[in-house]
């Protein structure tokens, strides 16, 4: 229930906000905007009526993004996506050999492609419905059925998932890839030592915008390279937006280091 009004509160914000940050939430003066009325559950495992007057723009909005990635996770094909740490060494040697000219920041973001901005709106909406059909994963016998219908006059859209299905849709929404390669100048707020052999990560504060952004670190060498800079002035990084699924929020979205800027 929770994670199903988090999908219709998604659905509602793409909709209605110009750029859909991360952290966006409803305002009061939304949440009826996004109301669904919950009418009685019948037999028949467990089902639930949604009903709403103001609710189609979402609906439709709402079978807009599942479907694309429903089409793909019902379909046997896997999708082969690099590595991160293959990903990391691209870039790098791009870097390295002048190949690939880091731009700045404030320049990346006047150029930030308006369908991976798009795409983040489709992202938060999944990132709710991987919560939603969860349980059904680890459940051999488990069935989830969602259906959807705009309004009387639609046909209703119902998306089946069995654990075969979720697992995959999941898969895919979690994929991650590294954009091109931008300098952020800002502030290193803390670091986390993750496993104290893994999943390094820190919090920079970017001077343009004074957002924060959790920064991804490859290895102890490039942990190491950092710690000296925690709450010291500001300096600068070469850092690779990290797209989710398509999608990246330039504002308050998670990259990679990759290196200082000299």
């Amino acid at each position: 229930m929770v994670n199903l009004q988090r999908v219709i509160d998604r659905a509602y914000l793409d909709l209605n906000t110009a750029s859909l940050r991360k952290y966006a939430k409803l305002g009061v003066e939304q949440q009826e905007m996004a109301d669904f009325l919950v009418g009685d559950y019948r037999e028949g495992s467990f089902i639930i009526p949604f009903f709403s007057e103001k609710g189609e723009e979402i609906a439709r909005r709402i079978i807009e993004v599942i479907s694309e990635t429903y089409n793909k996770a019902s379909s046997d094909r896997n999708e082969e996506v690099s590595k991160i740490t293959q990903q990391i060494m691209h870039r790098r040697s791009g870097l390295n050999q002048n190949i690939v000219t880091p731009v700045n920041f404030s320049d990346a973001v006047k150029v930030e492609d308006t369908l991976v901005t798009r795409e983040y709106g489709a992202k938060s909406i999944n990132n709710y419905v991987n919560e939603l059909i969860t349980p059904v994963v680890n459940n051999d016998d488990a069935l989830l059925e969602l259906s959807i219908r705009p309004t009387m006059k639609d046909n209703v859209r119902t998306f089946s998932f069995t654990p075969g299905i979720a697992a995959r849709y999941k898969k895919l929404v979690k994929q991650r890839t590294l954009g091109d390669p931008v300098i952020y100048k800002g502030f290193l707020r803390s670091l986390d030592r993750g496993n104290k052999r893994s999943n390094f990560k820190g919090k920079f504060t970017n001077a343009v915008t004074g957002r924060d952004h959790v920064l991804f670190i490859e290895n102890k060498e490039d942990y190491d390279q950092l710690a000296p800079f925690i709450s010291s002035d500001e300096f600068s990084i070469v850092a690779a937006p990290i797209i989710e699924y398509g999608a990246h929020d330039y504002m308050n979205g998670d990259i990679q280091f990759l290196k200082l800027e000299n």
